[in-house]
């Protein structure tokens, strides 16, 4: 057995899809001749907070270190709380946004987490004098996690891969205060892209803009992914009527307005059809005002919203809808496709799309038993959210979905199979 040394912040208990990408990987390396050992930062203050994701990994070398980031320092300034956005919340919590995205930009480059990176570097070298490790992985965001793997990789002669869930320079993720900021971050993303042996992306689009004209065969696709096997545990208790639900946090990338503003015109032109079509909202409302945008509709009555829940409750509820709604919206360019998109359609459950995004619109176009809209086509997501109920064609469809490239033992394969080639090479 191989062993890897993997580099991920954002980690369980802490939830979120950017955790299970990184967990599934250490649950399933082992089987293709790999077994990671995680370095990851100590408890932080974060509003997602799962740790029902440990149990999928028992016997995993999990190594937790300090660190002096915003999110490290906040959790050790409230020791005796919960700090997840439930308990920093108000003024306190904007004020604490504000400056973590807003300020520390203007400081921190690649990011506020780059203050990790002498904690992380420091247990990452004792480890590697002690054991012999075959290669390094990183994972991102924050992006800074990079510098410290290219770090370590350098120092020890190691092979590395990085990482990428989200887009780097000139993303809509990423606040660049300045044009000499926006320049400092590319040059950072090229330094990191040219010294890593392996790049991967979640995304076409992300792959697309991390390569450039680089010829190099070292970029490769590995998509975000679902687990067949959580689709085993039973589901919520169904309610009465058609229900709809939007599984993952309500965000800007995932503004329900227009959604709900649809769905009070179908109330209104077609009452006696829309009667028993209800909304399920399942996630962290970052707006902190949605219950507001349900009752100026006046959609008490047919719209519900959860707030955030475990992963294993997320997918009980989603096996209990009838159908599923994905939001995936931006006013700029961007590239990103929703890592909680593979598991609705590892659900097989039909889904209403509705977005702007070219990667999202490219990958659901070409699946089955899924309806698609612009966020500013009103009267088509009123007519699509009718159709998710009257058309039976759409649930045989979704049951024919080509998804083993989306399925996270398939993923681990990928991944194993390039460090193989890595180590080959050496």
């Amino acid at each position: 057995m191989k062993k890897l040394l993997m580099l991920s912040y954002y980690f369980p208990p802490l939830g979120m899809g950017g955790t299970q990408r990184s967990m599934k990987m250490v649950r399933y390396l082992p089987a293709y001749g790999w077994e990671a050992t995680v370095i990851t930062v100590k408890p932080i203050a974060y509003w997602a907070q799962d740790p029902s994701l440990l149990d999928e990994i028992p016997s995993a070398r999990v190594i937790r270190t300090g660190s002096f980031d915003p999110q490290r320092l906040l959790k050790l300034a409230r020791p005796a709380e919960n700090t997840t956005a439930t308990a920093i919340s108000g003024k306190k919590r904007s004020l604490f946004n504000w400056i973590n995205r807003r300020v520390l930009p203007f400081f921190l480059l690649p990011d506020s987490k780059i203050l990790w990176h002498g904690h992380a570097c420091a247990a990452a070298a004792r480890l590697l004098r002690q054991e012999e490790f075959a290669a390094v992985y990183s994972t991102s965001p924050p992006h800074s996690v990079h510098v410290t793997a290219r770090r370590l990789a350098r120092k020890f002669n190691l092979p590395w891969v990085a990482d990428f869930r989200d887009a780097w320079a000139g993303s809509v993720v990423v606040h660049e205060p300045t044009r000499c900021h926006h320049a400092l971050q590319q040059r950072w993303q090229k330094k990191i892209i040219r010294s890593a042996d392996a790049v991967i992306a979640v995304t076409p689009g992300i792959l697309k803009t991390l390569r450039g004209n680089d010829p190099n065969n070292k970029y490769h696709f590995i998509p975000n992914g679902f687990d067949e096997n959580d689709f085993v545990q039973p589901p919520a208790a169904r309610k009465n009527g058609f229900q709809i639900c939007h599984c993952g946090s309500i965000t800007t990338f995932s503004d329900p307005r227009p959604v709900l503003q649809a769905f009070a015109r179908l109330q209104t032109s077609d009452p006696v059809a829309a009667e028993d079509l209800a909304l399920r909202f399942v996630g962290y409302d970052t707006f902190s005002a949605f219950p507001e945008w349900v009752a100026a509709l006046q959609l008490q009555t047919k719209v519900t919203c959860s707030g955030y829940v475990t992963h294993p409750q997320a997918l009980a509820e989603m096996q209990a809808a009838d159908a599923l709604l994905l939001i995936a919206c931006h006013e700029q360019a961007a590239d990103f496709i929703p890592g909680k998109t593979y598991e609705y359609l590892g659900s097989r459950k039909p889904i209403l799309l509705v977005s702007n995004i070219p990667d999202t619109l490219a990958l659901l176009k070409e699946m089955p038993g899924v309806l698609i809209c612009h966020p500013q086509d009103s009267a088509g997501i009123s007519a699509a959210l009718l159709q998710l109920k009257t058309d039976a064609r759409l649930r045989d469809a979704a049951q024919r979905r080509p998804l083993q490239l989306y399925e996270r033992n398939y993923q681990a394969a990928q991944l194993a199979q390039i460090l193989n080639t890595l180590t080959l090479q050496r």
